[in-house]
């Protein structure tokens, strides 16, 4: 499970993000590590996973979007994880392994046809040309 989330989480080094994303009529270029936290958020301890959803929530209100399913990974440090979360909307979905949790965070942008997080979309698509 760790080579996995390192994985993932080294894919918007290997694929940074390019061009400028626009919301209604701002621009703004996201960095590396806002594409990192919009696909996989790194969290210590259980109780702070309450107050991340909030600030990933007034984060997307800020641009007038709505807040895309991510994963949490729970754990003192990388490299000591123990447990994993999809989080879509305010529920958390434990799952038992990172795998599983792209696997179901990938599913469920299709099963509700949702659109990928602007921060990271073309690590997304990237997943989606792969999986076909």
């Amino acid at each position: 499970d760790v080579k996995v989330v390192i994985q993932v989480l080294l894919l918007p080094h290997l694929i940074p993000p390019k061009g400028r994303i626009r919301i209604k009529k701002e621009h703004f270029k996201s960095s590396i590590s806002e594409c990192k936290n919009s696909i996989i958020l790194h969290v210590k301890i259980h109780g702070d996973i309450s107050h991340i959803q909030e600030e990933k929530i007034k984060q997307a209100q800020k641009f007038g979007l709505t807040v895309q399913p991510y994963i949490i990974v729970i754990g003192p440090t990388l490299t000591e994880l123990h447990a994993f979360y999809v989080c879509f909307d305010k529920a958390l979905y434990q799952v038992s392994t990172v795998l599983e949790a792209v696997d179901i965070c990938f599913k469920v942008f299709h099963v509700f046809d949702l659109h990928y997080p602007p921060e990271s979309e073309h690590i997304w698509y990237t997943i989606q040309n792969l999986s076909l």
